[in-house]
């Protein structure tokens, strides 16, 4: 049976995160949305994306087909949102005979034999009902929510993907991770709940609590004194941890951090290396933010943070919600950002930040500046110094994803008033 993890459109409901990765890039608890379904289901072998995704998909998933291949066998298609430890998906896995299983009208899994899987043709997104309508099969309404279904989904369920995949790996050596005692430590909590790397650079004065969570901390990571982590909590390899207070949060690789961030998830190679509160907020991969930038993700009258989207504005319900930083993105010093808001991909801020802002924009409204495009050869440019500060080199494939973007993303500012010319302060 082929396996296929795909995305659909309910990818617009995580813009401006999945203009550069697809949907099942996304991180929630210690790994990515495709890391954990591969977990579950550890045979798939083909993907559907966002045409001006292939290629960045290709390069990170190799040995996995996207977007062209045939069909010519039974076939079992997974949005790329589910969550795979859910009794209902297990159950559907099992399930014999053809089916689509659907919640709120979104495809969460098709199921296909060999005769019908060839007649589908493969596109993004995929159309199953329609292009399957003619072969009468059971069309499985899901009633219980079984995958993310908006970005700000990602932060709500975090702290508990991390408890539960603490669970799941902590007997299966998972990523190396290694228990060990380490007198050197302040821990409140039971040993049992801490998994640290033994290649860990970590200081004599760093209070770790596992009372509400594990505490998970990667290979070649360091945490500097005076360092407060509290679980539940997942540090990936190589990160540089200075003297912060950070809890119920995941970190990819290669982050450096320090100030005050809680609930939050951070991608790989990103920064936040000052003092300044990050909360309850999603940052994408090559972030920097600026000494002193503050998010906020509570409202004066402790009433639930609504987010504007390319659907209209959404009521998360959450009374706690910070913001959305896309791939590439930059807060300069001082920066100020209002509970909800989203930074778009290569964009920068100066000063206050009440409201979306679109991809490649320069945006200094809180400082009174004018708003202007970035270029794209300026942000190929930083892309590359930004690559090259991280022993990594910039290929075609990723100058070719911005310039994507940046044509995608042109009515986007076109709409916000974005003007061409270059930024200056008054």
């Amino acid at each position: 049976m082929r396996l296929i993890v795909f995305e659909d459109i309910l990818t617009n409901n995580f813009r401006p995160l999945t203009y550069t990765k697809p949907v099942f890039d996304l991180i929630n608890g210690t790994c990515t949305l495709f890391e954990s379904i591969n977990f579950a289901y550890p045979k798939i072998n083909s993907l559907i994306v966002q045409p001006h995704l292939i290629d960045i998909t290709q390069r990170n998933y190799p040995t996995l087909q996207v977007n062209t291949f045939t069909l010519d066998d039974d076939s079992l298609f997974l949005n790329g949102l589910i969550d795979p430890t859910s009794p209902i998906i297990k159950n559907l896995f099992q399930r014999k005979g053809d089916f689509i299983a659907v919640h709120q009208n979104n495809v969460i899994m098709v199921k296909l034999n060999a005769n019908i899987s060839k007649e589908l043709p493969i596109n993004f997104p995929m159309n199953f009902i329609e292009d399957l309508d003619s072969f009468n099969l059971d069309i499985i309404d899901i009633n219980e929510n079984v995958f993310f279904s908006n970005i700000y989904d990602l932060i709500k369920f975090n702290s508990g993907s991390i408890i539960r995949q603490f669970s799941e790996f902590e007997n299966l050596d998972y990523c190396g991770i290694k228990k060990m005692k380490n007198d050197e430590i302040y821990l409140r909590g039971n040993e049992s709940n801490l998994f640290i790397s033994d290649t860990v650079d970590i200081s004599r004065s760093v209070s770790i609590d596992v009372r509400s969570g594990p505490v998970i901390i990667l290979d070649n990571s360091f945490i500097d004194d005076f360092t407060v982590l509290c679980g539940p909590l997942f540090i990936g390899n190589n990160c540089e941890i200075r003297s912060a207070r950070i809890k119920n949060s995941s970190l990819g690789p290669y982050c450096k951090v320090g100030g005050e961030i809680d609930s939050s998830i951070i991608e790989k190679y990103s920064n936040k290396s000052h003092e300044g509160y990050l909360g309850h907020s999603y940052v994408g991969q090559f972030v920097n933010m600026g000494a002193g930038t503050i998010t906020s993700d509570l409202k004066n009258t402790y009433g639930t943070i609504k987010i504007n989207t390319n659907s209209g504005k959404i009521n998360s319900r959450m009374t706690k919600l910070g913001s959305f930083f896309a791939d590439y993105s930059k807060t300069s010093i001082g920066s100020l950002i209002y509970a909800g808001c989203s930074l778009g991909v290569s964009s920068q801020i100066h000063g206050y930040m009440l409201k979306n802002i679109p991809s490649f924009t320069i945006y200094g409204e809180g400082m009174m500046a004018t708003t202007c495009e970035l270029t794209i050869d300026s942000a190929i440019k930083t892309q590359k110094i930004m690559m090259e500060r991280r022993n990594l080199n910039q290929t075609n494939i990723d100058s070719n994803l911005l310039k994507d973007v940046f044509n995608i993303t042109n009515d986007d500012r076109t709409n916000f008033g974005v003007i061409k010319q270059r930024f200056y302060f008054s």
